[in-house]
């Protein structure tokens, strides 16, 4: 049947109302959509660091080096908490890395810390550090080598105390080491400054 006169009139109304309100709907939509894509909405939150991260030194690795007073220090090992207790440390100065981070290391009596390595607190314990003219040492006595002994030294001359035939040496008094080290039942001993240089002696 086909209505004529006001009832048409308010079918056809009521349909074009519809559906402007639906079009309405959708472009709103549309928008509030794009306004989250843009404020980053649709993007997954940053995740906060695990718990129990490692902190700067905490294992030795990639930025094991620091510098105390001029001269590098190599981390070489990690202790537990319990090996060292703080009453057993003694203060050795402040240290710095590639940063400018500042590390404060100790001198240790006890949890088999040795007479020239150093420590410092870490999130996992203790680290340990050497000098790296030791680790040089050890490194040129060759593979399977250790270190015997490590005695800081003030060389007269800048070839500390070790020049060679008609070498002219600076006489300027130069801190350093004598090293020993033991490879393959002999021993041979190295004289070093703290800063740089390093020279072998067949003992």
């Amino acid at each position: 049947m086909e209505l004529r006169g006001p009832a048409s009139v308010l079918l056809v109304g009521g349909g074009a109302l519809w559906f402007s309100v639906r079009m309405r709907l959708r472009c709103w939509f549309a928008i509030a959509a794009i306004a989250l894509t843009a404020c980053g909405g649709g993007s997954s939150p940053a995740r906060p660091a695990p718990a129990g991260s490692p902190a700067p030194f905490s294992t030795p690795g990639a930025a094991a080096d620091i510098v105390l007073d001029g001269e590098t220090l190599v981390a070489v090992r990690l202790l537990p908490p319990s090996a060292l207790s703080a009453d057993r440390l003694e203060a050795a100065g402040t240290a710095q890395d590639a940063a400018s981070a500042q590390v404060s290391v100790a001198r240790a009596s006890a949890g088999g810390v040795t007479a020239w390595e150093y420590v410092s607190s870490a999130a996992e314990g203790w680290q340990v550090w050497e000098p790296k003219s030791v680790r040089d040492a050890r490194a040129d006595a060759g593979p399977g080598a250790s270190i015997v002994s490590v005695e800081p030294v003030d060389w007269n001359d800048a070839c500390l105390g070790a020049a060679r035939g008609g070498e002219t040496c600076a006489q300027v008094v130069t801190p350093g080491y004598r090293i020993v080290a033991a490879q393959g039942g002999s021993r041979i001993e190295y004289h070093t400054g703290r800063v740089a240089g390093l020279r072998r002696l067949a003992v």
